[in-house]
């Protein structure tokens, strides 16, 4: 998940590709199942919080989906990301 574009950053497609390794792997929020933008982060190796406006574009582009997480460990929610082919969207509409 190495790929980078000009600037040195991660490209779209290994953004996406980490969030869908991810949830293959199980690295996910409780509730809407989601990957956190920090579990993302690591995996293309750039700090989470430079990647949120990443993120941010890709469900604009309709390229990922933001969905409702909560932190495994301290249950705390915050959002978190899937690719629509994983998003459960009857879920998601309730």
């Amino acid at each position: 998940m190495g790929e980078t574009n000009e600037w040195g950053g991660p490209t779209d497609d290994a953004i996406i590709a980490a969030v869908r390794h991810a949830t293959s792997t199980g690295q996910t929020d409780l509730l809407e199942g989601g990957v956190p933008p920090v579990v993302v982060a690591d995996l293309v190796g750039v700090d989470q919080h430079a990647l949120k406006g990443r993120l941010r574009d890709l469900v604009d582009e309709d390229r990922l989906v933001r969905v409702r997480g909560a932190d495994p460990e301290s249950y705390r929610a915050r959002w978190s990301y899937l690719h629509p082919e994983d998003a459960d969207f009857t879920a998601l509409s309730e």
